[in-house]
């Protein structure tokens, strides 16, 4: 067991970045749009402030912090079919499940009745990290989150399907 006492102390912000000239007062979200134009998508930013984008045909988002330290969420949100387990708690441990095998995955249902899958993946970023490689990561691993989220809900509820939604849809 580590001794909670042990883990860093994040007070105070990030180390000095070793970030090129250029990049040092470029705000995340640019750095963001173009690291996933780089990689070959055609992103856009939507009502919230975030990064739109299409990956694998599912349409995904990136949220950017600057304060108190660099951070991106990668994220998507599924509406989950009746198929699934109807039982919220069921649904709640199969997210729980995902969470407790992947450190960098967080799952959640959310919605009147929880048919409403959000599934996402963060990433601190702290001296000189390269956001493209970041991305590269982080955008398979939230896809791959939906997907055991779905082999678990598939095994309970019998084939359930996942159906992209687009957040500003919701509200």
């Amino acid at each position: 067991m580590t001794d909670p006492t042990a883990l860093p102390n994040f007070v105070g912000g990030p180390p000095t970045a070793a970030q090129p000239e250029e990049e040092q007062n470029v705000p995340l979200v640019d750095i963001v749009r173009d690291s996933l134009l780089a990689l070959g998508s055609e992103p856009r930013i939507d009502n919230d402030g975030d990064v739109e984008f299409e990956y694998e045909g599912q349409r995904l988002y990136v949220r950017c912090t600057e304060e108190p330290m660099p951070a991106l969420r990668v994220f998507g949100q599924w509406m989950i079919d009746e198929s699934a387990p109807a039982d919220a708690e069921a649904r709640l441990r199969i997210c729980a499940d995902v969470n407790a095998a992947y450190y960098l995955i967080k799952t959640a249902v959310v919605g009147e009745n929880s048919d409403l899958l959000l599934v996402a993946c963060e990433s601190l970023l702290v001296g000189g990290t390269d956001v493209r490689e970041i991305l590269s990561m982080a955008v398979p691993l939230t896809m791959h989150g939906v997907q055991v989220w779905h082999e678990q809900a598939t095994a309970l509820g019998g084939g359930s399907t996942l159906t992209d939604q687009n957040p500003q849809e919701q509200a």
